[in-house]
């Protein structure tokens, strides 16, 4: 799942990415430098050395240094996230959802994602097992579902009525094997061919049909605030 990167190395990312975020947001440390150029490659490049040299760094430390940095720095970084206003500006905009300015909720659902993911790395190599709580994983779909729209911002849909559906195989606690159903809005304008997608979660529970919309609208805005 994380390629070329061990445990220890997946580890000192995290430990790296909660860093970061404390030193630019809480303390306003800007970085030395930054992307050479404003397009989306420019951003990757620099994200991806920002994370080479630190992993060459973290080689110096030991396992137990590591894991206790990480502890001492996701428990700060949890602490001045529960100080954000959800619903104010985030610093920084959420790239892969295509925004220029995105909520905070976004911005902290974003970091979520990162810590579920590579956790779930981590977890999955060592043989602990999926984490406690299934619910996480709805969560992290959900917020992922706001990549969609700027994914697909290209794609000319061949007529109004169209649906996208994720699919989840294998052993699914939250879904039981259910699908997330993601259904385009229709909203196509003459101008310019850009379209928006209206994205709609469902069958998350064996027992009750849930429609919990994360899309491009108010009311999916509302609801993905209340589910973070």
């Amino acid at each position: 799942m994380a390629g070329a990167w061990r445990v220890r190395d997946v580890v000192a990312h995290m430990c790296d990415t909660a860093l970061r975020r404390l030193s630019l947001h809480r303390d306003h440390r800007m970085p030395p430098s930054g992307p050479r150029g404003t397009g989306e490659r420019d951003l990757t490049l620099f994200i991806n050395e920002l994370n080479a040299t630190w992993i060459r760094a973290a080689e110096r430390f030991s396992p137990r240094v590591l894991t206790e940095l990480y502890a001492h720095a996701s428990e700060n970084l949890v602490a001045f996230i529960e100080t954000l206003d959800p619903l104010a500006d985030a610093m920084l905009p959420v790239s892969w959802a295509g925004q220029s300015a995105s909520p905070q909720w976004l911005d902290i659902g974003r970091e979520f994602t990162e810590v579920w993911h590579h956790g779930s790395q981590v977890r999955e190599a060592v043989g602990a097992g999926s984490f406690r709580d299934p619910s996480w994983l709805r969560d992290v779909l959900q917020i992922s579902m706001y990549a969609l729209p700027h994914a697909y911002r290209a794609v000319q849909p061949p007529h109004e009525d169209m649906s996208v559906v994720i699919e989840i195989s294998g052993r699914a606690p939250v879904t039981s094997g259910r699908k997330l159903e993601c259904r385009e809005s229709a909203v196509l304008t003459a101008d310019d061919g850009a379209h928006q997608v209206g994205v709609y979660v469902a069958d998350f529970d064996a027992h009750t049909r849930e429609h919990a919309a994360v899309g491009v609208d108010n009311d999916a805005v509302d609801d993905a605030r209340r589910d973070l």
